[in-house]
């Protein structure tokens, strides 16, 4: 008996009649499971077929990953179990599916679509809640998941929306359920994501002048565009038979539920190589260039909004980087080149139509914000702050009187920031720049709610002349780790089930303040299911061993053993080791 390969997939009953020559009664029976019919990316004749074994190992079969988060200039890997062959993925994507027509549940276009939406919650009470607040109160907060198998079991067992989710676990989520049905799948990471409210691919930021110190300040009302630190959503692959030629291959899938399409918080599939060429495609094509690509315009209006005046606008700002985990290593891939052309290219412009969009006149000096100082937790870090004459300006010193704000800033953006500093300068065309620090006391208690994130936003005006500069800058520190170590080589497991192996779990405080009621999540597929322990309080500046865990390794494979360490002045410490166990029972392990 054979599948067809465009057949619709989901959980079937399975029948057998047989009727005998001569025999008046008929033979049946029935499979006592329901028969899962899923995508097949090994058949050619299937519209999700990948050709490339090595491929189809990293996108259909690999149960561990890594997703990027960060800066395009200091990006992070993200370990994640997707577990899609675990007990809760296959029949998770069975239950969102329920209901659904055939005609949708054979076209993987159309179920990508679909899953996109059931992930999120608003408006289908699918897998996760989206939270961005702060408070998370009566869920788990987003930094504490280190895979997709606690939330999906969590989803089984409650039939509710699990709480709570961000971008990353969204798109681990979806990464998993999508290769759970044999779509070849990845999470991807858009850094310096813009979110283009209007689809016009232009970011809009506003400001006003205050009354009486006649200085720019931000107009939160009318600026309802942002540009997100990173924002993480999905790729997946298939043939497009609704598109024109050239237009298969990977299509971007977002389950974060960001503006609605269709009436429904769901984006994609949306094809790169027409998001490249800048194409009004199905689906949501239009959204997806203005992430990856827009151009962000500052705009100077009156306290009523009115009279706007174009002070700058920036071309390089949005999509400064877009990773993936590499293929067979844990490395990361820089796929820009697959969403956008070469910035300042014929091909760029010709995407953005950007030949007819107005530009401010000519700046006489040009105004360099740098980041310095080391990002990492514990140590200084700001910006510096220099001023230069353009060829041909007025040969004569040019002073700009600037105002810099340093803020803990949210990574979508949009989160109100909590001044941490706020100064003026003076600064001279081709004299000593000024700089900018924050130190380890001004920001070591704000490091909860994974804000790693720091913005430094310089506003001003060159005195004299008609030029307004303003620009933000985010620095994002990076965090500590957690070190994972196998106390022994453990060379007598000997593939035995009932065999265990010790891990310890230790830590150093890098900040001159004690982090309460820590917990520390640990996880790893064919490893350990989703654990939690209670860790107290880790002294200022001090090393400790949190935990020393017990794992069951017995069972030939590489694996990764991912943990988490939250507390209540710092989340998202996170560690992770590779396992390898070979067969005769061997176990090497690596970080």
């Amino acid at each position: 008996m054979m599948c067809p390969p465009d057949a619709a997939i989901g959980a079937f009953k399975l029948s057998l009649s047989v009727t005998v020559a001569g025999v008046a009664k008929k033979l049946r029976c029935e499979a006592p499971e329901p028969l899962a019919v899923l995508f097949n990316p090994w058949c050619e004749e299937d519209q999700v077929f990948m050709a490339e074994a090595e491929m189809r190992r990293e996108y259909v079969e690999a149960e561990d990953g890594a997703i990027y988060v960060g800066a395009s200039d200091w990006p992070s890997a993200r370990p994640w179990a997707f577990s899609q062959f675990g007990a809760s993925a296959l029949p998770a994507v069975l239950k969102l599916m329920e209901g659904w027509p055939l005609r949708k549940r054979a076209d993987p276009v159309l179920v990508c679509r679909g899953l996109s939406a059931m992930v999120n919650s608003p408006d289908d009470g699918g897998v996760l809640v989206g939270n961005w607040s702060g408070d998370y109160s009566g869920g788990t907060k987003p930094t504490a998941w280190t895979g997709s198998e606690a939330i999906l079991a969590e989803y089984l067992k409650t039939g509710r929306p699990v709480q709570f989710g961000q971008c990353w676990v969204f798109s681990g989520v979806l990464t998993t359920i999508l290769r759970a049905i044999g779509i070849p799948a990845r999470s991807v990471t858009n850094f310096d994501s813009a979110h283009d409210t209007t689809l016009d691919r232009m970011v809009d930021k506003f400001f006003t002048r205050d009354a009486a110190s006649g200085e720019l300040q931000p107009n939160g009302p009318l600026t309802s565009d942002s540009i997100w630190n990173f924002h993480v959503w999905n790729d997946a692959w298939m043939r497009r038979p609704d598109l024109p030629p050239g237009r298969g291959g990977w299509q971007a899938v977002d389950a974060t539920p960001q503006e609605t399409s269709d009436g429904r918080y769901q984006c994609g599939p949306a094809s790169l190589a027409a998001v490249k060429a800048g194409e009004r495609s199905a689906y949501d094509n239009d959204f997806l260039i203005g992430e990856v690509n827009a151009d962000v315009r500052y705009w100077e209006v009156d306290a009523a909004g009115g009279n706007p005046r174009l002070i700058r606008v920036q071309r390089d700002r949005v999509g400064t980087a877009i990773l993936t985990k590499a293929v067979g290593q844990m490395e990361k891939h820089n796929i820009t080149n697959l969403y956008k052309h070469p910035e300042g290219s014929l091909g760029e412009r010709a995407a953005l139509l950007r030949y007819d969009r107005e530009l401010p006149t000519d700046d006489v000096v040009t105004i360099s914000v740098q980041a310095i100082g080391l990002p990492e937790v514990g140590k200084p870090f700001g910006i510096k702050i220099t001023s230069l004459a353009k060829q041909g300006a007025p040969q004569r010193d040019i002073d700009s009187k600037l105002k810099i704000i340093a803020s803990r800033a949210g990574y979508t953006g949009a989160m109100p920031a909590e001044t941490l500093k706020q100064v003026s300068h003076i600064i001279t065309s081709g004299k000593e720049g000024v700089e900018v620090m924050l130190h380890p006391e001004d920001y070591g208690s704000k490091l909860n709610d994974s804000s790693f994130i720091f913005e430094f936003t310089v506003l001003g005006d060159v005195q004299g002349f008609n030029q307004t500069f303003m620009e933000t800058k985010y620095i994002i520190l990076q965090a500590p780790i957690l070190t994972l170590v196998f106390e022994d080589r453990f060379s007598e497991v000997n593939n035995n089930p009932d065999s265990r192996v010790v891990c310890s779990v230790s830590f150093t405080n890098p900040l001159n303040l004690d982090l309460t009621n820590g917990v520390l999540m640990v996880e790893g597929r064919g490893l350990l299911p989703p654990t939690s322990y209670s860790v107290g309080t880790v002294a200022a500046g001090g090393s400790v061993m949190l935990q020393q865990i017990e794992i069951n390794a017995w069972k030939a494979g590489t694996y990764q053993l991912i943990a988490e360490l939250d507390t209540d002045q710092m989340t998202d410490i996170i560690g992770s080791i590779s396992v390898t166990v070979k067969e005769g029972g061997e176990v090497e392990a690596s970080s």
